[in-house]
C-alpha cells in the first residue's frame, strides 16, 4: 500500500528531525486520494505530461486523467487535472478561451464537489481564475488558500510568485518563486518563472 508507506516514512522522517507533527498534518499525511490503484497510476502519468505543456503532452495527460476518473469517478484530483489541461491548451493558444474556460471551470469545480480539502485544487482554481477570468483578486485567494493547506505545494508558491509579479509586487512574488526552487529545484517550469 503506497498511501500507508508514504504515511509512514513521512512519520518516520518527522520523529527523526524531532519535528512536532500537528493533527491537521497528520490528516494529510495519511489522507488516501484514491482505493484504485490503476486510477492512481493514471492519474501520476498525467500529472507527467501535463508538466510538459505541449500539445501533444496535454492531449496525453487528459487521456491519462480521463481514464483515472474512469477508474475512479470519485477522485477529485483527477477532474483537478482535467480542468489544468483544458486551462493549459487556452494558454497555449491550441483553443479559444470561450471553449476551455467553461470546462475547465467545471471540471474544478466537481473537484471541490468531491473534496474541498486539497491545495491542488485550490491552485487549478487559482490558475483558472489568474489566467482565464483576469480575477486577479480571485486567483490570489485561491492561491493563498492552496497554501494554507499544503505549505509545501512548489508548484502553488511557482505559480502564485507569478501573479505578485503581474501585480507588481516583486519582493513578494521572489519570496515565493525562491520557496519553490527549494522545493522542486529541477522543474524547468519553476525554473522558467524564476527567470520571469
Amino acid at each position: 500500500d503506497i498511501f500507508l508507506i508514504q504515511s509512514e516514512v513521512a512519520q518516520a522522517v518527522a520523529r527523526e528531525l524531532k519535528a512536532v507533527i500537528n493533527q491537521e498534518e497528520k490528516y494529510f499525511i495519511e489522507k488516501i486520494p484514491t482505493t484504485n490503484m490503476g486510477a492512481y497510476e493514471a492519474y501520476q502519468k498525467g500529472i507527467f505530461y501535463y508538466s510538459k505543456l505541449s500539445k501533444n503532452d496535454l492531449e496525453t495527460a487528459m487521456h491519462y486523467f480521463e481514464l483515472a476518473i474512469e477508474r475512479d469517478p470519485g477522485f477529485a484530483l483527477a477532474y483537478s487535472g482535467v480542468g489544468k489541461v483544458w486551462s493549459g491548451r487556452e494558454q497555449m493558444g491550441i483553443i479559444s478561451s470561450s471553449e476551455a474556460t467553461p470546462r475547465a471551470e467545471a471540471a474544478i469545480m466537481k473537484a471541490l464537489e468531491l473534496d474541498t480539502t486539497y491545495s491542488e485544487i485550490y491552485h487549478s482554481f487559482g490558475g483558472l481564475m489568474t489566467w482565464s477570468k483576469w480575477d486577479w483578486k480571485a486567483g490570489e485567494a485561491y492561491f493563498r488558500k492552496a497554501l494554507e493547506l499544503n505549505p509545501q505545494n512548489a508548484d502553488a508558491h511557482s505559480a502564485f510568485s507569478h501573479l505578485l509579479n503581474i501585480l507588481g509586487r516583486p519582493d513578494e512574488a521572489m519570496k515565493h518563486i525562491k520557496t519553490a526552487i527549494g522545493l522542486d529545484p529541477f522543474n524547468p517550469k519553476i525554473k522558467s518563472f524564476y527567470g520571469v
